[in-house]
């Protein structure tokens, strides 16, 4: 029971961190999001959690390569 305990505590403090860092007016307060979305899918992916790091790493390059896109465009445009 303790253990499961120091482990939700450990979550709320890392999802806590990550909401704090995107509320930032800074330009890197994306990163904060991008660490919210990977804790949450790392955490209840498929309503368990997950025992690869598999979906993170997709959902971290795919919002990478659409940043990128999309900066991409803007600069066309």
């Amino acid at each position: 029971m303790r253990a499961l305990a120091w482990k939700r505590i450990a979550g709320c403090i890392a999802g806590g961190g990550a909401g704090n860092f995107h509320h930032t007016g800074r330009p890197y307060a994306m990163a904060g999001t991008l660490a919210g979305i990977v804790f949450m899918l790392v955490t209840l992916g498929n309503g368990a959690p997950q025992n690869s790091l598999k979906l993170p790493v997709d959902v971290v390059v795919g919002i990478t390569l659409a940043s990128v896109l999309l900066t991409l465009l803007l600069q066309l445009a």
